[in-house]
């Protein structure tokens, strides 16, 4: 279950606002020096603050005697405050869907191609994801599947379904653990033409290899450490493809033989 500061956080909050928001509703309206008695910032801060939470409507401002009130809205009206952002951001989509070719002439004419970029936390682990959905290439991973929670439900609930019906489907070497078998069973068996299984304690995954067309994804996902690396480089996409496939071969003639030993 979601706690109160996170979710708040998930909306929007930075972690000070989702702090004084709380703060707000267990106190009720006050003045901006008893808020910042309660949450332990200067007040100057705090007026800061608040004013932000004025703007992304999670707090209403009253005047009584000259005093400036601050209230948190109620929890049944957050609903209509998401509900708001989500319009805003299904207007903004629509917006950005026809100004992409103007934007992307814009890019290509002023801006050099970025070779390298670093990602970090969720939310850069998930633009990497997104771009591993929207690729038309086939895609080749090595994966330990050690995964931060929000992660594994953005891979269960967006990667999965995103990359089905695509062109090319693509081709797993994962750890051998039981969310990783699941997750096969569930997902990946309708998005890939090939899965070899690799003994998590004798194979030492701790992150994550993506390989496609001229691009290189490099990624931990653990609880502890979430960042990734994007090297676009048509020899190192080139050399790690060929890894992927000496792995490969190493696995398929394992279990040829295996198979073969058991007849």
């Amino acid at each position: 279950m979601t706690s109160i500061p996170l979710f708040l956080k998930s909306v929007g909050l930075t972690d000070k606002e989702a702090s004084i928001y709380i703060s707000l509703l267990e106190l009720g309206p006050q003045a901006a020096s008893v808020i910042a008695r309660k949450v332990k910032l200067p007040r100057s801060s705090t007026f800061f603050q608040l004013d932000s939470l004025a703007e992304k409507g999670f707090v209403k401002k009253d005047i009584k005697a000259s005093v400036q009130y601050f209230s948190a809205i109620s929890p049944e009206d957050l609903k209509n405050v998401l509900k708001r952002n989500q319009q805003r951001v299904a207007n903004q989509l629509e917006a950005l869907e026809g100004l992409i070719p103007e934007l992307n002439n814009l890019r290509s004419a002023f801006l050099p191609e970025s070779k390298v970029s670093y990602f970090e936390g969720v939310e850069g682990i998930c633009k990497m994801i997104d771009l591993q959905i929207e690729t038309e290439e086939p895609m080749y991973f090595i994966s330990a599947h050690r995964l931060h929670p929000e992660i594994r439900r953005y891979i269960r609930e967006h990667f999965a379904p995103g990359r089905k019906g695509k062109k090319h489907k693509s081709q797993l070497i994962i750890a051998n653990h039981e969310d990783a078998r699941d997750y096969v069973e569930k997902y990946e068996k309708d998005v890939s033409e090939w899965v070899g299984f690799v003994e998590a304690d004798k194979a030492g995954f701790e992150s994550t290899i993506v390989i496609y067309g001229d691009v290189i994804h490099l990624i931990s996902t653990q609880e502890q450490d979430l960042v990734g690396i994007m090297i676009e480089n048509t020899y190192l996409a080139k050399t790690m493809k060929s890894v992927f496939d000496v792995m490969k071969h190493a696995l398929t003639t394992k279990q040829f033989l295996g198979n073969f030993l058991k007849l």
